[in-house]
């Protein structure tokens, strides 16, 4: 009696699927069209035919690849995670971080705040100092401290440019002075505006290299964004459904258009 070799091991190794084929079967099952698809997930048709025959140079960066997958997933009602293991290179948290925020729809932190945060702990700074100062001096054998008395003052409005709490230190014997804490400036630079018809991937960098903007735009929104250190690199994907206005003017997009993402610098 022949005995045939077991090739159960041999073929128990997980083969890496093709990310096109298991979509273009599963539209293909569903009796979709490359143009029904186009209709629902709002992409042209050289996309999902590129997406189909695993063709990821042709496509736009990969975290707008992966948010496409799973909208092309749900449509066939099929399961992405195995998809987005499939793709080519590791995914970086930073990159799935940043596509939650399509569901909360926050902003990245910008100069203004970077700055908000560096004044707070400067001023906690000059507190301790202020303490060590006064518990050296006490240390040193003075024994006469003069008495302080701690006044808050209401100023006008006009006077402090950002509302916040004036305190001032004065003598029983001396003039009570107010001291008023400068104002952060106001004017965060040329504004950027963008109005978004479908789902677009949105970064802005200005020349410092600092990210004022990462994020997936939801259909319908609108976002605003602004720096103090022009010229501003934009990369927009999906931008043919989006309207750039940059100082009060629209951007015409059709030139830095290319496969669906636009590359321009804002002066």
């Amino acid at each position: 009696m022949d005995i045939q070799p077991d090739n159960t091991l041999q073929n128990s190794t997980p083969q890496k699927i093709s990310v096109g084929a298991t979509l273009r079967a599963a539209r293909e099952r569903a009796g979709l069209s490359l143009t029904d698809v186009a209709g629902h997930l709002k992409f042209a048709p050289r996309q999902i035919e590129a997406l189909e025959a695993d063709d990821f140079i042709n496509l736009p960066e990969m975290p707008f690849v992966r948010g496409f997958i799973r909208n092309y997933a749900k449509l066939l009602q099929i399961d992405s995670a195995p998809l987005l293991v499939a793709l080519p290179g590791a995914p970086t948290k930073t990159v799935d971080a940043l596509l939650v925020m399509r569901s909360k729809n926050v902003p990245l932190p910008g100069v203004y705040a970077a700055r908000k945060y560096n004044i707070v702990w400067l001023a906690g700074g000059l507190v301790v100092a202020l303490v060590l100062a006064i518990f050296v001096w006490l240390s040193n054998g003075t024994s006469a401290v003069p008495r302080t008395n701690i006044v808050r003052l209401s100023l006008p409005a006009s006077a402090i440019p950002v509302t916040q709490a004036t305190t001032v230190a004065a003598s029983s014997k001396t003039k009570v002075i107010p001291v008023v804490a400068s104002a952060v400036p106001a004017n965060l630079g040329p504004m950027i505006h963008m109005v978004f018809e479908e789902d677009a991937w949105v970064e802005v960098m200005d020349k410092d290299g600092v990210m004022l903007m990462a994020q997936l735009n939801l259909a319908g929104s609108e976002r605003q964004v602004g720096g103090i250190n022009p010229p501003f690199t934009v990369k927009i994907g999906n931008a043919d459904k989006v309207q750039l206005f940059y100082k009060g003017r629209q951007v015409d997009l059709t030139p830095h258009n290319r496969a669906g993402v636009a590359r321009l610098t804002l002066e």
